[in-house]
């Protein structure tokens, strides 16, 4: 309408106020304009400019050790750093507490080792990239933990009340695999020897307590333990055997269920899905068995086809239902460890066969923490420095609880590895 024309401001504003039609079409098309201005998506669009003005100012002679523009595009983004404020709120002098109200430390449930664990894998990483010895104050709390909720028959504790009590005669399997990963993360890892002799100590005493599962994930799990042990000890042939096992158990899975359409090893595509296909990647690499690779990278190609938002966003599988054969997507509640599943997935894709394209695909996965998901809101708090439990319909769970904790420092430590043999293959 022409400035100043009050009659025809008049007109206009009363079709739109009669017209819910009219009024709703601009109201979202308002709105996914705005979308672009969230913080994350500035912030992003900053990044880009000037990752794009240094390479342009970059001299000469650099240039040849560059590296790749599609990977620099995607990957050497600025990163949040990886600061650590709600690990140490989260962390007392007995482990990890499991749950958190808002960003408080809710002490009602305890401690789970499957957060021990992973913690225990968070700062072995941290100290392994940045070499901040300051970081290692929670690794011999979290260790100690481990060891005090081993059973004689190799097995482990998992749920330990607030005051010191098991709630639990054994853990499940998927407990003993996550610590499996997190003991054969530290014996490639290890700060100092004497861990990594008590790491490998318990590794190759517990070994044997998955031989048996018939579950998927903690194979998966136990695969991830076994990759980084022998990328320490390559010689370790039960360690070899047992991953063989544990990989073969997950080809019968695919053989069992895998077919049109349907590349998976289950009935349903349920939790933490794609450390299934890590594993198998992971595998194939150690083991050089070039079916359990193709296993692995065409189960990723599907996770990453099947959580593609409209908008190219990854939008997860929801728990609300999981995704079963032949039946619609739930797209809520979205929980963090699936990303860092996918982020990890995918830098084990890009190890195995070089493809620049899963270093994209790990920046898009990553983006989901800072905004780039279906409801384009940021799951970081980057003032407590925690992670929101879960994406809702109705927006983020507002708890920061130990496994969205780690799930996020997992994947930002991820990235920083990444970006660091960026940088120095450029150097």
């Amino acid at each position: 309408m022409p400035f100043g024309d009050a009659p025809t401001l008049s007109k206009a504003l009363s079709r739109l106020v009669n017209d819910a039609e009219l009024r709703n079409g601009y109201r979202r098309r308002a709105y996914e304009f705005g979308r672009q201005m969230t913080w994350p998506c500035v912030a992003r669009s900053f990044a880009s400019c000037l990752d794009e003005a240094c390479r342009d100012a970059m001299p000469v002679r650099f240039t040849r050790k560059a590296v790749p523009k599609e990977t620099t595009g995607r990957v050497r983004l600025s990163l949040p750093e990886p600061r650590l404020d709600h690990l140490d709120r989260m962390t007392d002098d007995t482990g990890l507490i499991q749950h958190a109200t808002h960003a408080v430390p809710n002490r009602l449930h305890g401690y789970s080792i499957d957060d021990v664990a992973r913690g225990l894998i968070v700062v072995a990483m941290h100290h392994s990239l940045f070499r901040e010895h300051d970081v290692l104050k929670h690794f011999h709390t979290y260790l100690s933990y481990i060891l005090h909720a081993r059973l004689d028959n190799g097995r482990f504790h998992n749920f330990l009340s607030y005051d010191r009590r098991w709630l639990d005669t054994v853990g499940s399997d998927d407990s003993q695999g996550r610590v499996l990963w997190s003991l054969g993360f530290v014996v490639a890892h290890a700060p100092d020897d004497s861990s990594r002799q008590l790491c490998r100590q318990l590794f190759d005493q517990s070994l044997h307590t998955l031989d048996d599962t018939a579950f998927i994930r903690p194979r998966a799990f136990a695969i991830l333990g076994c990759y980084d042990y022998l990328s320490r000890f390559p010689d370790a042939v039960g360690v070899r055997d047992v991953m063989r096992h544990c990989a073969d158990g997950l080809v019968e899975a695919f053989d069992r269920f895998a077919g049109p359409g349907w590349p998976w090893c289950a009935s349903a595509a349920t939790y933490d899905n794609a450390r299934i296909s890590q594993a198998m990647i992971l595998a194939g690499i150690a083991l050089e068995e070039t079916r359990y690779r193709e296993f692995g990278i065409k189960s990723l190609d599907w996770l990453l086809d099947v959580q593609r938002g409209d908008g190219g966003q990854i939008s997860l599988i929801g728990n609300n239902g999981w995704l079963k054969r032949n039946g619609p997507k739930p797209p809520f509640d979205q929980q963090p460890v699936e990303i860092a599943a996918l982020v990890a997935a995918c830098q084990a894709a890009h190890r195995a066969t070089g493809d620049v394209g899963y270093l994209t695909h790990m920046r898009r996965c990553f983006d989901w923490f800072l905004g780039s998901n279906d409801l384009g809101i940021p799951m970081v708090d980057f003032k407590s420095r925690g992670c929101y439990d879960g994406l809702l319909p109705s927006g983020v769970n507002q708890n920061q609880g130990a496994e969205s904790l780690v799930s996020w420092l997992l994947s930002l430590l991820a990235m920083h590895e990444i970006q660091t043999a960026d940088q120095d293959s450029a150097g």
